[in-house]
């Protein structure tokens, strides 16, 4: 039931998402933006490139982050772009668990 979006290999897209601080004061984060073979998005997926962020609590950012897929990915396969908030695990937070998001993409 997911929206696919299909790209070829080497296609730059672009990639809106929000991002939203529930914390007790702002906060300075670095998001990491991958590709992934599963809707599992981690660190240890392909790094597609980073920005940094000054989140303010309680408010939502909406950004606009310009990327290539790789030219190397398997046509006919479904791959899922996504990113991951506070990629170094530098803040100290209650909840890890909802730091990434994924859109999925399939390569033709």
């Amino acid at each position: 039931g997911e929206q696919v979006y299909r790209v070829v290999p080497g296609q730059t897209v672009r990639l809106e998402l929000s991002y939203e601080n529930n914390g007790k004061s702002t906060q300075n984060t670095s998001v990491g933006y991958y590709l992934s073979t599963n809707d599992i998005i981690s660190t240890a997926d392909t790094l597609l490139g980073t920005s940094s962020y000054t989140l303010g609590r309680g408010t939502v950012y909406t950004n606009t982050r310009t990327l290539t897929i790789p030219s190397s990915v398997t046509p006919g396969q479904d791959y899922w772009i996504g990113a991951v908030v506070d990629r170094n695990n530098s803040l100290g937070e209650v909840t890890e668990s909802n730091n990434a998001t994924y859109i999925p993409i399939r390569i033709n």
